[in-house]
Parts: C-alpha cells; sequence; structure tokens
C-alpha cells in the first residue's frame, strides 16, 4: 500500500497543465490494484483503466472500482489516450509492457514505472520524444508513506481485504505457492493452524 501511495505522490513532481483525466494501470497484480485503490480514493484523475492478460485479475479490479478493465489487445485501440500511464508489471513483461505504456501515453503524458525491471528493454524512444513524456521511477517508499498508508487502512478508509482472494492453513504451504503462482489469486494467505 505504501508503495501505491509513494507512486502517486511522484506526480506532485511533474508540473502538470490541467487535472489529468484518464489513468491507465498496465498490471492487475498486486501493486497495481493498490494503485486502483489509492487513484479511486485521492480523486487523482476521473477515471482509471486497468490492463492485464488474466480475465481474473480484470474481475477483481471492476470489482474494486475500475472504470473500465481492458485486455492488452483492447488496450492497442487506445493510443495517446492517457494522461497518466503506471506500468506495475516489470519483470521480463518490461519490454512489451513499457512500450503499450509509450503507445497509450497522450502528448506531455507521464509514465510511472513501478515495475521490477530485469532486463535492459528496447523501448520506442522517438514515439515517447515525439509526444514529450515524462518517465518517473517509482521504487520503494518512505516513512510517511506507510504512516499514511497505516491510517489509511486503520480508520477503514481503503478496504483491502478484496485482495486476499485465497486462506489457506499452514500446512497447505505447497499449495499456497502453487495457486500464487498460477496467476489465479490475488494474495494467499496462510493461517496458523
Amino acid at each position: 500500500m505504501a508503495s501505491a501511495l509513494h507512486a502517486v505522490r511522484k506526480l506532485n513532481y511533474i508540473a502538470v497543465e490541467k487535472k489529468p483525466k484518464r489513468a491507465l494501470i498496465i498490471g492487475a497484480g498486486t501493486i497495481g490494484l493498490l494503485l486502483l485503490i489509492v487513484l479511486k480514493h485521492m480523486k487523482i484523475v476521473d477515471e482509471v483503466y486497468i490492463s492485464d492478460k488474466i480475465p481474473f485479475k480484470l474481475e477483481v479490479a471492476r470489482e474494486l472500482g475500475a472504470d473500465r478493465v481492458l485486455t492488452p489487445a483492447e488496450l492497442s485501440n487506445y493510443n495517446s489516450y492517457f494522461d497518466i500511464v503506471f506500468e506495475a508489471v516489470g519483470g521480463f513483461a518490461i519490454e512489451k509492457t513499457i512500450n503499450l505504456a509509450i503507445s497509450a501515453l497522450r502528448e506531455k503524458g507521464v509514465i510511472v514505472l513501478l515495475g521490477a525491471v530485469e532486463i535492459s528493454p528496447r523501448v520506442r524512444l522517438g514515439i515517447f520524444h515525439v509526444k514529450e513524456g515524462f518517465l518517473i521511477g517509482s521504487f520503494t517508499s518512505t516513512y510517511q508513506d506507510y504512516i499514511e498508508a497505516y491510517n489509511l487502512v486503520n480508520h477503514r478508509s481503503i478496504k483491502l481485504s478484496r485482495l486476499i482472494t485465497h486462506r489457506l492453513p499452514l500446512s497447505d504451504a505447497p499449495k499456497a505457492i502453487r495457486i500464487a503462482l498460477s496467476g489465479e489469486s490475488i494474495k494467499a494467505m496462510l493461517i496458523g493452524e
């Protein structure tokens, strides 16, 4: 949660000409869904779209209030559409997702990179350059982000329970790992016996 708050706060470093209308989150895993919750709570933008290749994760995003959910194929219909794009996938998919982010970004828009980058991706910088876009990296969170996250959850301003999709006894740890790796969960919780 604190990482999502930290990423949204990074937008304060960019002088935006007008209030951003539309944000896209690429990746509906834990961080992507936390970004969705934070953006909806803070009312940073009017609409929040989220994209993922796994239908289950898109359904959870819809339940959490996404204005629209998109598959990667559907996202190709939204070129130059978003004021802010959060890349929350990373890993070895970064080459594809960062280029999707650049395509989806409007002129003078902002890309916030949250996904852990494990390779040196080939990036379509020419398109990004012509769009005069901004790229912000957001790697971790601050003490203040943790305090704010704690307060939001503690005061029940934000509910996170929907992110826990599986609850299993500790003795089922191997099963929990298989579920987590399948992509058909958000968070699998192990409960002591």
